[in-house]
């Protein structure tokens, strides 16, 4: 049996349930309306159905002809050799308009993700709208070729689909090896198979993730489009299939030193999009007992992923910790036959270490904090290396008020990357982005170079005959266009004013709204500690966060004058560092107490690590601005600086104080980013330390806001929204929402619509299985 990473597919999967195609289903699956749809679709059947044409989605201009995908060939060539692929950049779609005036053809492209690429009939219905929608220009015409470019991230091929407007619809289609462009690579039925789920992968976790996302990114939604139960069936299918390749497309660096059976990106978007269709959490779960059993050679990775899921799914909490306890005590036995540099053993270990973990966590949430201590020693014991084995652990020793042992375990923790190593070169590659001019706030931006010529700007306004010159100007952002004549989801107040005064929220910079403002906004703050704390630099990654609430959670129950008393006994503070003793005492710390001459107080401390000693000053500016703020009274604020002051509320868990600043930002000035940590922290809600005062009223118009300007910038997956709404229809039901969205003061036909699809989604995933359903 194999327990690890080098698994492979064995013969079983021969036998595994027959996955659903496009044409077993006949329904188009993601993003494009294929031919053959049957001409009569149930009227609230799916999730989106905005018109997927040329004038419903963003389009950059290349300076030079086909540089887009010069660019790209070389970018995958350059980090395949550096090992960086990761899960790729999102899916591209080129395109070319013959200016016939000129006599020259200019190319266009755009980002999307979410397009099933499992055949061609979706990209080349999505590349045949673009020619449709251009045959009404007298002086411009296709080029009669389009071009769809898909990353396959296991076989670290990039699919290329050339397609031709000739009266026989011709394509090509043919793969791009990563390393060496090399082209003679057959598109075998894995092949395809595989591109399949890397779409599945790019969507889920770049919808998940604003830092991820490119300005002008077309998302379309995963099997919540017409295809419906039968396709999020296939996406669950062949996401199960593919656990035992979890290695193939890598992890988050930020949250584990390594990628183990739990902490990688395929196990993220299952559970991702199982939130996303609880109704299927049956058809999962005897799914994955199914896999269990017909591939034993791989049946760890399987029953880890049950595990996840019904850890996740909080409903069903014996049938959770037998299965655990199931699969982790056969392991037990292993570990007397480890080879010590065997790789097999090292991710055993860590498999065994992440089991238990899930199992501290099931014991701190039932408050058996002795045994949740016994389970997380023996968990940090297997693997010293894992970030959330010493983060329980400190949890464990924080609920036996051990205070002590607590601050030391926090110390042993292992300091992660600052940034995942790939996502940080991937937006290192300003070609990415640079088409792209922020409205306002930015600085490093709108350099001429971005600027459209006027021959680039007559071609726009061509294509856009309907339209005034003076609105066209409005949408244009450097070198993209980003109409949106569908108004699918639209508010007048946020599309026409916020919309085109911040544009889309993207990228790493999106942790706050101080790069995306009017500059003059930023320097009007007149307490700089404020704006350092949340610049950049200042930003924590995954695991930092958790330390700092871990710091939190022991100011809230020491107070802070205590903690810092607690900290002088436990290390060795500076003012303890005299001239005269300084080299003596460097050599005992380093030599563990061994230096007689070295008082004994100072011989049984430790030196803090310089991370958690910075934590430590951080967390005491945000008190002391949190204290600052609120003794100031009369003092008129920004939007900015409002959102900025609700961020630090948040970070020291004053939830009441952030909920007002955020609040009060999003009146001064609608802002996406303080309602989209309102909605997070309506996720949450159970998992605080103490009650919220965020009633439906008020989450109900966030949400409505929120998908009407996500939907402005081509979002139409929207995972964090479909989440909230699953929780709100869960707690009200459906007919109590929708009551609420037709009340509100800005709802008219465009939103209302949207949000009945979504409504529509939520009502078919609540309702309860038909029994006679089997996988």
């Amino acid at each position: 049996m194999s327990y690890f990473w080098n698994g492979r597919f064995s013969k079983s999967n021969k036998s595994l349930p027959k996955i659903p195609s496009v044409k077993d289903t006949n329904t188009p699956t993601y993003g494009a309306h294929a031919e053959g749809v049957p001409k009569t679709q149930p009227k609230k059947s799916s999730h989106n159905q905005a018109a997927h044409n040329i004038m419903d989605i963003s389009r950059i201009l290349e300076h030079r002809f086909g540089e887009s995908l010069g660019f790209r060939t070389n970018l995958l060539k350059k980090f395949s050799k550096m090992d960086r692929l990761g899960l790729g950049p999102p899916d591209l779609i080129h395109f070319t308009i013959y200016d016939r005036f000129h006599k020259e053809e200019m190319g266009q492209y755009f980002y999307v993700t979410g397009v099933d690429i499992s055949n061609e009939s979706m990209p080349i219905a999505l590349m045949k709208m673009l020619k449709v929608d251009q045959k009404s220009n007298d002086n411009f015409e296709h080029n009669n070729i389009a071009t769809f470019c898909s990353l396959n991230i296991f076989s670290q091929v990039d699919l290329r689909i050339r397609y031709e407007y000739d009266n026989k619809s011709t394509f090509h289609s043919y793969a791009v090896k990563c390393s060496d462009g090399v082209t003679q690579v057959p598109l075998t039925t894995q092949i395809w198979e595989e591109l399949f789920v890397s779409c599945c992968l790019r969507s889920l976790i770049t919808n998940k993730d604003p830092s991820r996302k490119l300005p002008g990114l077309v998302e379309y939604p995963l099997g919540l489009d017409l295809g419906g139960k039968p396709v999020c069936e296939r996406v669950i299918n062949l996401l199960c299939k593919y656990l035992p390749r979890t290695l193939d497309i890598g992890w988050d660096s930020t949250k584990s030193m390594h990628p183990t059976i739990f902490n990688n990106y395929l196990m993220d978007a299952l559970l991702i999009f199982i939130s996303l269709t609880p109704h299927l959490i049956e058809y999962t779960i005897d799914l994955l007992q199914q896999l269990s059993t017909e591939d034993e050679e791989n049946g760890l990775f399987y029953k880890c992923a049950l595990i996840a899921l019904l850890k996740q799914h909080g409903e069903r909490d014996i049938e959770f910790i037998t299965i655990l306890n199931e699969t982790v005590e056969p392991l037990f036995p292993l570990l007397s036959t480890l080879q010590p540099k065997d790789p097999n053993s090292f991710q055993l270990l860590n498999c065994m270490s992440d089991l238990l973990n899930l199992q501290t966590d099931f014991l701190l949430q039932n408050h058996d904090y002795e045994l949740a201590l016994i389970t997380a020693q023996k968990s940090t014991e297997l693997a010293l290396d894992s970030f959330e084995s010493w983060f329980y652990l400190t949890k464990c020793y924080i609920q036996l008020k051990q205070y002590d042992s607590a601050l030391i375990t926090l110390n042993s923790m292992p300091n992660l990357p600052q940034h995942d190593k790939i996502m940080k070169s991937y937006f290192n590659e300003t070609a990415l982005y640079d088409y792209y001019t922020r409205p306002l706030g930015d600085i490093n931006h709108g350099t001429h170079s971005q600027k459209l010529l006027s021959s680039e700007f007559e071609l726009i306004s061509e294509s856009m005959k309907h339209m005034k010159e003076s609105k066209i100007k409005k949408i244009l952002f450097g070198r993209i266009v980003m109409p949106n004549e569908s108004q699918d989801g639209y508010i007048e107040d946020l599309w026409d004013n916020i919309c085109m005064k911040l544009g889309p929220i993207y990228g790493p910079q999106s942790v706050n709204s101080i790069n995306f403002v009017p500059l003059k906004e930023v320097e009007s703050i007149g307490d700089m500690k404020l704006l350092s704390r949340n610049s950049m630099s200042k930003q924590y990654n995954w695991s930092q966060t958790k330390v700092y609430d871990l710091l939190i959670e022991l100011v809230l129950t020491l107070g802070w004058n205590e903690l810092l008393q607690l900290r002088s006994q436990v290390f060795v503070m500076e003012s303890e560092y005299s001239p005269a003793n300084k080299v003596t005492m460097d050599q005992t710390l380093k030599g563990y107490g061994r230096n007689k001459d070295t008082p004994l107080n100072i011989r049984k401390k430790r030196i803090c690590e310089r991370w958690l000693d910075q934590l430590f000053l951080d967390i005491y500016d945000d008190l002391a601005i949190s204290r600052h703020t609120f003794e100031e009274h009369d003092v008129k604020r920004s939007g900015l600086e409002w959102e900025l002051l609700g961020l630090t509320m948040l970070r020291t868990w004053q939830w009441d104080n952030a909920i007002v600043c955020l609040r009060t930002s999003i009146k001064a000035r609608y802002d996406p980013i303080s309602v989209l940590k309102l909605l997070e922290l309506y996720l949450r809600m159970e998992k605080l330390n103490d009650p919220i005062p965020l009633d439906y009223d008020i989450i109900i118009e966030l949400l409505v806001q929120n998908v009407s300007y996500t939907s402005r910038f081509y979002d139409n997956f929207q995972v964090i929204n479909i989440q909230v709404l699953h929780k709100l229809c869960s707690q009200m039901g459906t007919t109590a929402v929708r009551s609420r969205i037709q009340t509100l003061p800005f709802i008219n036909d465009h939103i209302f619509t949207h949000m009945e699809r979504l409504l529509d989604w939520i009502s078919q995933m609540l309702t309860p299985l038909d029994p006679q359903e089997t996988v």
